[in-house]
């Protein structure tokens, strides 16, 4: 893995899910399960997290609970989206998307949410949006669904090493 790719670019596969609070995500799960066939694939406290059938990602779109109506909270956090989350194809990309956001001093967070890892950023109108590598699918059920904290080097370069030593060994990784 270089940390620049041959052409400078960031590949964007598509739209990897949206984000949205709502006062009520039972209701609003139940109108995405009823008008586009979603289903409810993980629940973590008040956060529903739901694919469209024949989907291939974790998620497609999740629910959480909004904080409308507590002053304390920004108005962010309190109803309508919170982020949309752009796939990219390869850790390369990840890597450099992580990097440009940095320069930018746009990062608000990152999250190794076991089935894919993200960078959280906001642009200059302040939306908040992530870029986001799906991890293997066969790493799924040993690494789970959650937040956990993400160090993107330090990630990016133990699959590096990881990569370049199965490739030595044979192994497919």
């Amino acid at each position: 893995m270089s940390s620049e790719r041959a052409d400078g670019l960031i590949s964007i596969e598509g739209l990897g899910h949206v984000v949205y609070f709502a006062e009520d995500p039972i209701r609003m799960s139940e109108f995405y399960e009823e008008m586009l066939n979603f289903e409810i694939i993980e629940e973590l406290g008040d956060a529903l997290f739901l694919r469209s059938s024949g989907a291939e990602g974790h998620f497609n779109l999740g629910i959480f609970k909004s904080k409308a109506g507590r002053e304390e909270v920004p108005a962010s956090l309190r109803g309508g989206t919170y982020h949309v989350a752009w796939m990219v194809p390869h850790l390369d990309d990840f890597l450099l998307a992580y990097r440009r956001l940095l320069a930018l001093n746009a990062i608000v967070g990152t999250s190794d949410h076991g089935t894919h890892l993200s960078v959280y950023a906001r642009d200059p109108e302040n939306n908040e949006f992530d870029v986001c590598w799906e991890t293997p699918r066969d790493e799924w059920v040993s690494r789970g669904f959650g937040f956990s904290p993400l160090d993107v080097e330090a990630e990016c370069a133990r699959r590096e090493a990881y990569s370049s030593t199965s490739e030595v060994d044979g192994n497919d990784g």
